[in-house]
């Protein structure tokens, strides 16, 4: 036994003397702590620096995906769908005029600006962005004959009153009021979507940083005539996260009243500053622990350093008050250290593992951000384990009192003993049925009020900030404005993966139509949009909006027609290759009744009809869909967090005291608690879910210390005073643990009760819940714990003989078609002087037929032009496709992002973008070979015509069949008409894939046959040139009837390309709306605009053309290997692009041309960058930046030369997007068993849209 006199014993001398210390570990223990109390003492101060500097790299961080339940089956879909319809990340700024409509000038640029700066936020998915001023925004309108349509604000937009008219009749006749367009037409909104990952970086988005971007944008442009609402997942995580952040005020508040009433209680700034010293240290360990783990605070995470003080003061005051109590009793300071070590490092020990226990059940939330707290949590525990059961001992065994402030505390050792002695008499039977009967009665009534507690937000906004919160005020603005809200769930109909067409399936389809009707008729639905609507709707718009229509088609052709109406609004309705469908409820609010109604129904109906081989309705996506999710994911994990919480706490206490009866009275009181505090939450309102589930874990788990001190302490008192009665061991308890415990309680409750001063309302509410719960805990450790053992643990005679395990610490250790004419100002230049006679004579000398420079540059690396490449390789097929001519050329090198700098002078901006963004892709460079040759007709044409054609007013004149009006170009213009009206192959007849791969997606892809004829090649000729064209999709099967005609003019001196639309099966023409330049072309997953169409189409209007010059440049040039007919497209399919093993790059000389969008006008592509090859005026690069001049997109197009006709043609157009990885090939026909024809004659009569249709319906 260990020797207890003071004397000998006392003093240094114990360092060396083992027999001095307890026996078993926790002497041993003692004896190695305090025999090299020094080293550690200076180990510990070395480890909170080197901490403290760490602790200096911690980030305030929220990612979208760490909030919610990413393995709960609903995000299983949210997450497979993501890249296809959008995530829920969704951002929402809307512009109000506080003094009018939207229909002004200034309210339309000013929206503008603030389009412009959504799409600049790094992060946003540029696609996504949607305004009355983006080109994917059109209205569409039943006319005479067909439909006609445009973009709402036109692109010359200049306030005048006319221009003003034509944005309010537009607006008004498009489908966009009431969803970004206000009801009343008062405001307009921004929409985008976010991505996850930071497409710079690749780490994830900093949901906090995007916020305060946000909120950049709203001080920017709100005044008092415009008001500016911004609403959004990150938006509202910027919000809470800054109102977290708030915690470090309530921190320093905490510390100030924690410092006072340490004081008042000890009676010495020593004992005070060295509790507040040791639970300081804990907390700067936990923030510099956190960096090496690769963590981050986040809203949530960012109070546990909080709570980690508050519990270590309470460790703290057990600790100190012990010693003053040794030291008061005669012992000098290292032996009272030592003793208090002794006697509570058990207790204090299991007590923090509760708490760790606590903390690490909340782990069943599958949650990340709960997950992340856990493990900050338990980490937090874990160091205090050593600060406050080694480092304060160690700290205190230096110090003692003086004989002046040792009669000054004596006596305050026995503060609140008549009390303790009074309370004694719960421990007795008499006293202790009153006590539990009032407990009895206190648990039916927080059992009456705890059965209305519901799980998910019970309030309109965001519940986590008060109802006065700007952002709150603003989701009320915008719900108020607009008709659909800003609560979406989307179901997503899946078909049979064996299908061709699901959307085309009449069964399918009439589901699809059933469960939008379903929803329409739920409580709590505001508005509900799916592709079985559309198409009713366009089937109704094809019959003269004749509403006997307005319903399904029976025919698949006829259904494919409203399907392929679809494919404008991009992937709103259906993925690309129609695979899966969304049915959108747009939810009036988002309070759990209603997601949990909403939820049943479709479950009702899932059960009932609707999943069957053919489709499976998936829950569920959009916003509420991760409410959902997260609310059955909170409702399951908060009874396994409280089983898995009083399972743990309860063994960790069975095994300390061996003995379920002592057990039984510690769990008991807080399992009362826990339940009025379940109560006290449906009283408050608060709902259950991820911000408050943790309450009841950290409340039990803090609870449990003053039942596990409260029985230690009777456990020691009995076994020295085996005499003693459970009362009287009850009271020696509390007069040795009592005080501390009630101290440490109130200390914590007015700490977290700090907290309902706070800005955000879930921070609040934890603190009153929290304060509730620390305070009640107490006294039902001092108030029922005694009665219950009264009856389980005393016998008749109020005597009884508790055991503690001397292992028990051992025991117990985590998102081709329209232009206009060309402008008045346009019109009004100065026509511009056709080439020479003596430049055009340069054509059959130092320049080719069609104007490049005809010999080889100085180091022969680019060769003389010998002719072209006129006659296929010997034995050549047309089945076999085009065979590579080449295909025993050597490799010269390849150039990668490695050595990049070494041939940068020869490389594109937007390749070595390409390059350094994607380092698996590189540049496979071959010898040079001059290829691109023309029918000698075609050639000869171009020097007849040379000398007369000319630009006038920006329009190409005089240039008769020329297909190269300027062979010597002296403008950026001219280049560009060069471009334009460039031999094609008098007519084509080709089948090609259009695929769209995009990071973390699956790949789609529509086969199309596209047949065109140059009126050179038709038997009539009108008074203008034309070129006629028909576009058949073919696959996917649900597309198969459609067809587009289109008639555009050469030249384009009519107003605008002509397209008519029809289904085989309908046998109806329709004119079709109006689409050119910047508008989103169809099937293209938003990665090009119309105008990219073979590169580049239509009118060059909107631009100024700047020529910059000839440049030699590695280009895609005879890339035959990319169209092998031997490959699949799998094997062709890269991840950023296509197999770069498949393209041929060579050096060749380009012509530069910049073009920059006019003053008055707007494109998506302010600016951009063309780079036509010389010898054959083909695009073979296209640079295209935003409108802040960053490069945005990079397209290349691999040329091959047709060998037969002969024309050089495109092999591919692939276009790249930096901003999100993603990439749109089309042209390949590696799959394609028909071959592609050029220069065939027809007749004019056969191009009319009449005769296309007919033709095609008779096949």
């Amino acid at each position: 036994m260990r020797n207890t006199e003071s004397g000998a014993a006392d003093g240094n001398g114990i360092l060396d003397q083992r027999s001095n210390y307890a026996e078993g570990w926790v002497g041993k223990a003692a004896y190695l702590i305090f025999s090299n109390r020094k080293p550690l003492l200076w180990l510990f101060i070395a480890i909170t620096i080197v901490l403290g500097w760490s602790a200096t790299r911690l980030q305030v961080s929220a990612g979208f995906s760490k909030m919610i339940p990413l393995k709960h089956e609903y995000m299983l879909t949210f997450k497979e769908y993501e890249n296809t319809f959008g995530g829920a990340n969704k951002v929402l700024v809307s512009l109000k005029n506080n003094k009018g409509d939207i229909y002004n000038k200034e309210f339309i640029e000013t929206l503008r600006k603030i389009t412009e700066e959504v799409f600049f936020v790094n992060g946003v998915e540029r696609s996504s962005v949607t305004s009355i001023v983006t080109p994917n925004v059109r209205y569409t309108e039943v006319v005479e004959d067909g439909f006609k349509g445009d973009v709402l604000v036109p692109s010359n937009f200049n306030g005048s009153q006319e221009h003003i008219d034509l944005v309010k009749n537009n607006t008004r006749k498009s489908d966009w009021v009431g969803r970004i367009v206000a009801s009343d037409h008062t405001a307009a909104m921004v929409v985008a979507t976010l991505q996850e990952r930071d497409p710079e970086t690749g780490q994830r988005l900093d949901l906090r940083e995007i916020g305060h971007k946000f909120e950049e944008i709203r001080k920017k442009y709100e005044t008092d005539d415009y008001r500016v609402e911004v609403i959004g997942f990150a938006k509202s995580i910027a919000d809470i996260a800054d109102g977290a952040a708030g915690v470090l005020v309530f921190f320093a508040i905490a510390f100030v009243i924690t410092t006072i009433l340490l004081y008042w209680y000890s009676g010495s700034a020593m004992l005070t500053s060295y509790a507040l010293i040791c639970a300081i240290v804990p907390v700067i360990w936990l923030l510099g622990l956190l960096p090496f783990f690769g963590l981050a605070l986040d809203p949530m995470s960012i109070l546990v350093p909080f709570l980690i003080f508050s519990i270590a003061v309470s460790h703290a005051v057990q600790m100190t008050n012990g010693w003053k109590l040794e030291t008061l009793a005669g012992h000098d300071g290292l032996t009272a250290s030592r003793l208090c070590f002794e006697k509570l490092f058990i207790p204090g020990a299991i007590a923090l593992l509760a708490n760790a226990l606590g903390f690490m059940v909340i782990a069943f939330v599958q949650i990340e951000m709960v997950q992340e707290l856990t493990i900050t949590a338990t980490l937090g525990v874990t160091v205090m384990i050593i600060t406050n059961k080694m480092l304060l001992p160690i700290l205190l065994s230096y110090r003692q009192f003086s004989p002046e402030s040792a009669q000054k505390l004596r006596g305050r050792e026995n503060m609140g003993h008549a009390l303790w002695e009074k309370l004694g008499a719960l421990a007795e039977r008499k006293a202790a049925t009153g006590a539990i009967a009032i407990a009895v009665l206190a648990a039916l009534v927080g059992f009456w009020y705890a059965k209305d507690l519901k799980v998910g937000d019970l309030g309109a906004g965001v519940p986590e900030l008060r109802p006065d919160a700007r952002y709150n005020k603003d989701v009320a603005g915008i719900t108020k404005d607009y008709a659909i809200g800003v609560d979406l769930l989307q179901i997503i109909a899946v078909g049979n993966k064996d299908s061709e067409g699901p959307c085309i399936e009449r069964p399918v389809m009439d589901k699809m139509e059933e469960l939008e009707l379903q929803m329409k008729q739920t409580d709590g639905v505001a508005a509900v949009v799916s592709l079985g609507g559309f198409i009713s709707r366009t089937t109704q718009n094809y019959a003269e909006t004749f509403i006997k229509w307005r319903s399904l088609p029976e025919d698949k052709a006829q259904l494919g027609q409203g399907v392929g109406l679809a494919t404008r609004l991009g992937n709103e309705l259906m993925s690309s290759g129609c695979k899966a469908m969304t049915v959108s409820v747009f939810t009036s609010d988002h309070q759990a009744t209603t997601i949990e109604h909403i939820i049943n129904q479709i479950k009702a109906f899932k059960a009932a009809n609707g999943d069957d081989d053919r489709v499976e309705f998936k829950l569920a996506s959009g916003n509420v869909g991760v409410m959902a999710a997260t609310n059955e994911v909170v409702h399951a994990s908060d009874k396994w967090v409280n089983l898995a919480l009083f399972a743990s706490v309860s063994l960790l206490c069975v095994i300390m005291f061996r003995s379920f009866r002592v057990t039984l009275c510690i769990i008991l009181p807080l399992a009362l608690v826990t339940l009025l505090c379940n109560a006290v939450m449906a009283l408050m309102d608060i709902g259950v879910k991820v911000n408050t589930l943790p309450v009841v874990a950290l409340g039990v788990g803090v609870g449990v210390d003053y039942g596990i001190y409260l029985f230690e302490s009777m456990t020691h008192a009995l076994k020295e005073h085996p005499e003693m009665t459970l009362r009287e061991a009850f009271v020696d308890a509390l007069k040795q643990r009592g005080t501390a415990s009630v101290f440490t309680a109130v200390t914590m409750t007015i700490s977290v009760a700090t907290w309902s001063l706070s800005a955000l309302k879930f921070q609040a509410d934890m603190g009153l819940l929290l304060a509730f719960m620390f305070l009640v805990n107490m006294l039902g450790a001092i108030l029922l714990l005694p009665a219950l053992a009264a009856f389980l643990v005393a016998g008749r005679n109020n005597r009884s003989t508790l055991k503690v395990d001397g292992n028990a610490a051992k025991h117990a250790s985590v998102a081709l078609l329209a232009v206009t004419l060309l402008v008045p100002a346009l019109l009004s230049k100065d026509a511009e002087a056709a080439l020479p006679a003596s430049e055009v004579e340069r054509l059959a000398k130092d320049l080719t037929p069609v104007g490049a420079e005809r010999g080889a540059n100085k180091d022969g690396s680019i060769p003389a032009w010998s002719g072209g490449l006129t006659s296929p390789p010997a034995g050549w097929k047309p089945e076999a496709g085009y065979v590579d001519p080449f295909a025993a050329d050597k490799l010269l090198f390849a150039i990668d992002a490695k050595n990049l700098a070494q041939y940068a002078d020869k490389v594109t901006p937007g390749m070595q973008a390409l390059l350094k963004a994607h380092p698996e892709l590189r540049m496979n460079v071959y010898p040079t070979r001059r290829t691109a040759a023309f029918p000698k007709e075609v050639t000869d044409l171009v020097a007849k015509q040379a000398s007369t054609a000319m630009l006038d007013g920006g329009i190409v004149k005089h240039f008769g069949d020329s297909t190269v009006p300027f062979p010597i170009p002296k403008s950026g213009l001219e280049a560009i008409w060069n471009t334009l009206v460039r031999y094609g192959g008098g007519a084509l007849d080709i089948n090609y894939d259009r695929t769209v791969v995009l990071p973390g997606s699956s790949t789609s892809a529509a086969r199309v046959r596209e047949r065109c004829i140059w009126d050179t090649n038709l038997d009539k000729r009108g008074a203008e040139r034309e070129i006629f064209c028909v576009l058949n999709l073919i696959e996917p099967a649900m597309f198969s009837g459609m067809y587009r005609v289109i008639h555009e003019p050469i030249g384009f001196t009519r107003p605008e390309r002509e397209s008519w639309f029809f289904n085989v099966s309908q046998k109806r023409l329709r004119k079709e709306p109006d689409l050119s330049h910047d508008a989103e072309a169809i099937a293209v997953g938003g990665l090009r605009v119309i105008d990219q169409g073979h590169a580049f189409s239509g009118a060059p209007d909107r631009y100024d053309w700047k020529l910059a010059g000839k440049k030699e440049i590695y280009v895609p040039y005879n890339a035959y290997k990319l169209g092998d007919k031997n490959l699949k497209m799998a094997q062709v399919l890269g991840k950023h692009s296509v197999n770069p093993d498949l393209v041929r790059y060579e050096l060749h000389r380009a012509w530069v041309v910049e073009g920059t969008v006019k003053a008055g006008f707007n494109h998506a592509y302010p600016k951009r960058t063309f780079y036509i090859d010389e010898d054959s005026w083909s695009i073979v690069y296209e640079d295209a930046y935003d409108v802040r001049g960053n490069l945005w997109r990079v397209a290349v197009h691999p040329l091959i030369q047709a060998y037969d006709v002969p024309v050089p043609f495109y092999r591919a157009h692939i276009f790249h997007d930096l901003s999100n990885g993603g990439y749109l090939v089309e042209n390949l026909d590696n799959e394609s068993k028909m071959s592609w024809r050029f220069n065939y004659k027809g007749k004019a009569a056969e191009w009319t849209p009449e005769a296309v249709m007919s033709t095609a319906s008779r096949r």
